[in-house]
């Protein structure tokens, strides 16, 4: 205030104050003239003008100022305008068709050409095919081209150049595909809407992306359709140029699993997550945290996740503002809460996550047989509220152990003695043998199976670690009485293809990690959800690939489940067989 006082004084300092400084100045004899009543009100109309034009440019004002932060908070300023036809969406004069076709007999990348008696178009594998999904302004064609070879999916856009073709999403450093000579990895033409923004902030909330969609995109079939239709998107949050945001709620009894996934039509998907100074996937939250008690602390903190992947849903308490305690602040003055220990949702953290820290290391002895108090006094879990009104549960690493990939089992039948490389996209933590960067090399592969690797031999391929996708919900299963159990697992086993030695030995691993309770939930994971947790990377490529998962939980009492139906694909070719199981408490607490 002192400040503005002085200024204002400066001001008046400047201003001329009387006949000193003008010596000439004579004022004028002033004569009163009373305006007429016409005057009046036609100098009225005049004010009147000025002051809606003065109101007018300040709202237009205010409007363009408002558009401008909205720009700078969501991110990319490009606009791009969507015009709807019958035949797709026009962005940027780009075309996009609502139903893509297959582009028949296009072999774009190497070692997909039609083997055995697998599935086929026009000579080329149907594990990765293309399709055309639209025509660039200057009328080229945009290709998507889709492979699922051993689990390894890839979703490249490509541009045809006359007889040549360019990609132009992903990035170089990102495509794993060889391509043919005439397909270039670098491309001058730019598809700007289908580039994530890699900030966005919706309704005060910011999120973020990797910025590329391409890993995402939405499943065709050899027919240029969708597999199994449209995916149910969930609550429309938000739409932004070309790209429709949607939030979809896993609800559960105390919380709900949120995920939110960007769309640009039917045609690609991609994740994005919450950011801000806690996010969803922050792993040192708690370094950042000034707790009440002024306690020192030092742990990793995470939302969401689960199984054997990382992804991007977060969890949502079922509470009450007025059911929260605050602990703690952020640097930023983020409110951090608790819980009472009665509440049902500490009750569940504590009594199935936590579980008396039986997943906890020797080196964690102090950590185990907590009582609930102790739980919550050390922090075991915390809820912060976000942007939009929900309080988010973040659980404490160091108390929780979280599940990984367990036992990942690979067996390879070439038809002929042959060199293999195979590569996995997980974060690989044991392996046997010895698994390298960028995987292994060289495997010798015999028909019978039996491997050789640097002068030693080896009956299978075996790795276990935490997987990179989003682990996906439990929606169907078989619950068998303990009595049961390992009859049902041999008899679903053989029913998706493993033969012999494979089923003995993923009961003899198994067994002693299997639950005891009275009932037991069976559950396998799909191979594109195998795909997406783990990816294979094999060279050569497999005719016949057969991947197992198994997700199991221990009941109580019986529970009601949709039944899994399986299919036992026909072993042609070299044929790769694997076969794992969920590490629900840790890697570290299997039996070897």
């Amino acid at each position: 205030m002192d400040d503005d006082k002085s200024q204002n004084q400066n001001q008046n300092d400047q201003i001329p104050t009387g006949p000193a400084e003008h010596p000439q100045h004579v004022e004028p004899e002033h004569t009163e003239v009373k305006p007429s009543k016409g005057a009046f009100f036609k100098n009225k109309k005049v004010l009147i003008g000025i002051a809606l034009a003065v109101v007018l440019i300040i709202g237009v004002s205010i409007f363009l100022l408002s558009k401008n932060k909205e720009k700078s908070t969501n991110g990319s300023n490009n606009s791009n305008s969507v015009t709807e036809t019958a035949e797709g969406y026009v962005v940027n004069g780009n075309t996009y068709y609502k139903n893509p076709t297959v582009i028949k007999g296009l072999a774009l990348a190497k070692d997909y050409k039609c083997s055995g008696s697998e599935d086929c178009t026009d000579g080329v594998s149907s594990s990765a095919l293309s399709y055309l999904i639209g025509k660039t302004k200057a009328n080229e064609d945009i290709i998507l081209f889709q492979n699922y070879d051993t689990g390894s999916k890839a979703s490249i856009i490509l541009v045809k150049k006359g007889t040549n073709y360019e990609v132009v999403l992903p990035s170089e450093d990102k495509i794993y595909v060889s391509f043919n000579s005439n397909v270039s990895k670098t491309s001058t033409t730019k598809l700007d809407e289908l580039v994530a923004d890699s900030s966005i902030t919706i309704k005060g909330q910011p999120l973020s992306s990797d910025g590329y969609p391409g890993a995402a995109f939405l499943n065709f079939d050899d027919k240029g359709k969708l597999v199994n239709g449209p995916p149910e998107k969930g609550t429309k949050l938000y739409t932004k140029d070309s790209i429709d945001y949607y939030v979809k709620k896993q609800e559960q009894t105390n919380y709900s699993l949120n995920k939110i996934t960007a769309y640009f039509g039917d045609l690609i998907s991609y994740d994005v997550t919450i950011a801000g100074e806690l996010g969803a996937k922050d792993s040192k939250a708690d370094e950042k945290i000034k707790w009440s008690k002024g306690e020192q602390t030092s742990a990793s903190y995470r939302s969401g996740g689960g199984g054997c992947g990382y992804g991007s849903s977060y969890v949502v308490a079922d509470v009450q503002k007025s059911d929260l305690t605050e602990v703690g602040k952020t640097p930023q003055g983020q409110t951090v809460y608790s819980l009472n220990p009665s509440n049902p949702l500490v009750t569940e953290i504590y009594t199935k996550d936590y579980d008396k820290g039986s997943a906890l290391s020797l080196a964690d002895a102090a950590n185990k047989n907590l009582s609930v108090q102790q739980f919550n006094d050390k922090h075991g879990y915390f809820l912060i509220e976000n942007g939009f009104g929900e309080f988010m549960v973040y659980i404490n690493e160091s108390l929780i152990a979280q599940g990984g990939c367990g036992k990942p089992v690979i067996y390879l039948y070439p038809k002929v003695d042959t060199n293999v490389s195979v590569a996995v996209g997980a974060n690989v933590t044991v392996s046997d043998p010895l698994y390298p960067t960028g995987g292994w090399k060289n495997v010798l592969a015999r028909p019978n199976g039996q491997l050789r690797y640097q002068g030693q031999e080896y009956g299978s391929l075996f790795w276990e670690g935490q997987g990179n996708g989003e682990y996906p919900a439990i929606t169907q299963g078989t619950v068998v009485a303990q009595k049961d159990m390992l009859a049902t697992i041999e008899k679903q086993l053989a029913s998706q293809g493993l033969q012999g030695r494979e089923i003995t030995e993923f009961i003899s691993f198994w067994r002693p990690n299997l639950p005891k309770d009275p009932y037991v939930r069976l559950t396998w994971l799909t191979l594109p959800q195998i795909n997406e947790l783990a990816p294979l990377q094999v060279t050569p490529r497999p005719n016949t690939s057969i991947r197992v998962f198994l997700d199991f939980e221990g009941l109580s009492k019986p529970i009601s489940l949709p039944a899994q139906k399986f299919n036992a694909p026909k072993r042609e070719g070299f044929t790769l067989v694997e076969w794992g199981g969920l590490a629900r408490k840790g890697l570290n607490t299997l039996i070897f």
